[in-house]
């Protein structure tokens, strides 16, 4: 806790003691914030059960009183662990840090009542009330004493769980407890009193780690959690409908980007005004040589470090509320927190690692929270070959090129005679991504109708010359294939039909479908396996396989995503599907394809750090940016236009 192994006795008060009973107050920030975990946890289960809008407190009064008898216990145990006083000052703290815990943690089921259904008023209220009580009965009994600071610490907490429970005790008791949500709890629990336990670290040190230094560390973190504080306390109001909406609604994106903007905002203030004014500050709290270098130092550290505690927590909030295993990323950070009060040997070097901790949570709490936002699409999969008549059809194929040498006219000749023989009729367009063997020359010569050909003067990449292949397209549908050979272009055929049944916005081969033939290395598999799994986890696309060459899209699709395309390299094939599922695009089908590789593999160590930087950028302007989604509306608003336009002219 926050008294130090310094022999004291009850009735004393200087300058270290004044130090220990700030920072044993600061740990009630830490602990409030575990509090608060615990209590969207149970707004995200009882509105994700009763689907309402009211949030009804539990009937299960007997495991409350329970669950506050444990937390009374373990805090009152660990303040004897920490406190090395007289007995009968030793006592005294643990009863009043165990009794004030145990009050917190009854009062739970209560708070997470009026934070679920909004009360805004009462929680106020609450807080008043406990605050109030507090500064009370410390002032009553006399606020020079340590035990009036305790006593009044107590005090305050059962005066604000005593008016929680008034003012829900009318609400409904109805139904049991909900069941299967055991995991949910746990997980929330877990990663809740992480959070708490790295805050309480990043606030706390004692005598036998840091000496007299301990001191000057917990004044200057004093100040700087209230930059925390802060954060949470303006963003709160964004919390309930983040546990109330489901994964992936448009209405939980909208409440956690607002939630995020607000924190955000908040963060700067709060800490540029700890960073202009650290000595001032200091003073306010009594703080010996507040002008002191270090001192300064460590204040403009810790600043930064609770900003990013605080916007790391916007992120758990919302991965706690919903029970996520995103949320116990708090857990591998506790070891590197316990390692800097053992080998620190200052207040700066502390607050270092109070900054870097800080730094790796927000970023991995930050980057899947903006991921998970999405909702998780998952494609349709078609097991079997279609047979039915497609009737008078059109079709344009693009066949992106760079050096295939004869191949290519290989790969044309096989496309045309498939879709010529089934009555289609098709549109081939070449794009020579810049190519120096001939290819081009052999295109030409060859004259074949209904062939046309691009040629881009340099190699950009694939995606460049696909985008550049879509731009000429004008049929319903239009697809693209490789031209190596690798796939083949036959099956283009049999997926205009599954496309034409289904009516998919998009129909794409995939290597891992369960009927695919396919022949590569154990190395391409494991890429592409992970390459799946990554972009499950940064865009909640549940696709197999984006990077098979052959596809097929409607004329929508292309329509409405190529004027904001960027990428030129492979990665083009993952931004249209990024793009199309912004634009409202859902329907994804998934089919089975044929796959020999007739060359060399183009996987290199260098292919897959562009793949990665390229996948990188994608991120950013889906989810951070949202450049695809502003992108979309824009496009879908003058669609919207030009429809009223053309009926008003009719």
């Amino acid at each position: 806790m926050g008294l130090l192994s310094t022999r004291i006795g009850p009735g004393e008060l200087d300058q270290r003691v004044a130090s220990d009973l700030r920072g044993l107050i600061g740990a009630f920030s830490a602990i409030s914030v575990m509090a608060l975990g615990l209590q969207l946890v149970l707004v995200g289960i009882l509105k994700s059960e009763s689907g309402r809008q009211r949030v009804h407190l539990p009937p299960r009064v007997g495991a409350t009183l329970f669950l506050g008898a444990i937390v009374g216990l373990l805090a009152g145990a660990t303040t004897l662990l920490f406190v090395d006083s007289t007995r009968s000052f030793e006592t005294e703290a643990a009863l009043s840090v165990g009794l004030a815990l145990a009050c917190l943690a009854v009062s739970i089921p209560s708070r997470a009542v009026l934070l679920g259904e909004e009360r805004w008023r009462h929680l106020a209220f609450v807080a008043f009330a406990s605050a109030g009580g507090r500064l009370a009965t410390t002032i009553a009994l006399d606020v020079d004493t340590v035990a009036s600071v305790l006593t009044g610490l107590l005090v305050g907490e059962a005066i604000g769980t005593t008016t929680a429970i008034a003012l829900t005790r009318r609400s409904e008791r109805s139904g049991t407890w909900p069941t299967g949500k055991g995991h949910h709890l746990m997980v929330g629990t877990t990663a809740s009193i992480g959070l708490m336990l790295l805050v309480a670290m990043s606030s706390l040190s004692l005598d036998r780690f840091l000496g007299e230094q301990a001191a000057d560390f917990n004044e200057s973190a004093s100040v700087a959690r209230l930059v925390f504080v802060l954060i949470l306390t303006v963003s709160l109001v964004f919390f309930p409908a983040m546990a109330r909406f489901a994964v992936g609604s448009v209405s939980l994106r909208r409440s956690f980007h607002e939630a995020l903007v607000v924190a955000t905002g908040t963060a700067v203030a709060g800490t540029a005004l700890i960073l202009a004014f650290p000595s001032q500050l200091l003073q306010l709290v009594g703080a010996e040589a507040p002008g002191a270098s270090d001192a300064i130092t460590t204040i403009r550290l810790l600043a930064v470090a609770f900003s990013f505690y605080g916007l790391a927590g916007v992120s758990l909030v919302q991965y706690i509320a919903h029970g996520s295993r995103f949320a116990l990323c708090t857990l591998p950070l506790i070891p590197f927190m316990i390692l800097g009060h053992v080998i620190s040997s200052g207040a700066v070097t502390l607050a270092v690692f109070a900054l870097l901790t800080s730094a790796v949570l927000l970023v991995v709490a930050s980057w899947p929270a903006l991921a998970r936002v999405q909702p998780i699409l998952r494609p349709r999969v078609v097991e079997d070959d279609l047979t039915i008549e497609l009737g008078h059809a059109a079709m344009t194929v693009v066949i992106p090129s760079f050096n295939p040498g004869s191949v290519v006219l290989e790969t044309i000749g096989t496309l045309l005679e498939s879709f010529h023989s089934a009555g289609i009729d098709v549109q081939v367009i070449v794009v020579s991504d810049g190519s120096t063997d001939g290819s081009v020359e052999l295109i030409s010569e060859a004259n074949l109708p209904g062939v046309s050909q691009i040629t881009l003067p340099r190699n950009i990449g694939k995606g460049a010359a696909l985008r550049a292949g879509f731009a000429q397209a004008s049929t319903r549908r239009i697809g693209f294939v490789d031209a190596d050979g690798d796939i083949d272009p036959r099956q283009l055929v049999n997926m205009l039909r599954i496309q034409e049944q289904t009516g998919a916005d998009i129909v794409f081969g995939s290597k891992r479908h369960s009927d695919s033939s396919v022949s590569i290395s154990l190395l391409r598999t494991i890429y592409s396996r992970a390459f799946a799994l990554l972009i499950r986890v940064l865009f909640q696309l549940d696709i197999a396989d984006t990077q098979t060459g052959i596809k097929l899209y409607s004329r929508d699709v292309i329509a409405k995503t190529l004027p904001f395309l960027e990428e030129n390299g492979f990665a083009l094939d993952l931004e249209l599907f990024v793009a199309a599922r912004s634009c409202g695009f859902q329907h994804f089908v998934e089919v089975p394809v044929e796959l020999r590789r007739t060359g060399g593999s183009t996987v290199s160590v260098k292919t897959v750090w562009q793949m990665l930087l390229q996948t990188a950028r994608i991120f950013w302007r889906s989810q951070v940016t949202l450049q695809y989604l502003r992108a979309s509306r824009v496009v879908n608003h003058q669609d919207t236009v030009g429809s009223t336009i053309d009926s008003v002219e009719r």
